[in-house]
């Protein structure tokens, strides 16, 4: 490859798996690639990533029940406020026959 070759040939690596990709720009095309290497995890480390996932499941799911309680006591409160103003209502009716 003479000098020139070499400036049209860029490097790229992939943030999230690590393969190093060489991009031809002249020709528009893939060079070459190599696979990144793969952080091997331990036992350990996979056993805090399932703990903190369920956790934040917990948590999840916690904040869904509040959010649905407040949902049907809001609903319940504008029932009972609906129902008792058309008891007025019924009984306005009454009065004015």
């Amino acid at each position: 490859m003479s000098a020139q070759d070499k400036d049209q040939i860029f490097r790229l690596v992939c943030p999230c798996c690590q393969t190093v990709i060489w991009v031809d720009a002249a020709g528009r095309s893939i060079a070459k690639t190599e696979k990144g290497e793969k952080k091997k995890s331990s036992l350990d480390d996979l056993l805090d990533k399932e703990k903190k996932r369920q956790e934040e499941f917990g948590r999840k799911f916690e904040v869904t029940a509040e959010l649905t309680k407040k949902k049907h006591d809001l609903a319940e409160e504008m029932f009972q406020k609906a129902l008792s103003t058309a008891g007025q209502d019924e009984g306005e009716k009454d009065g004015d026959r």
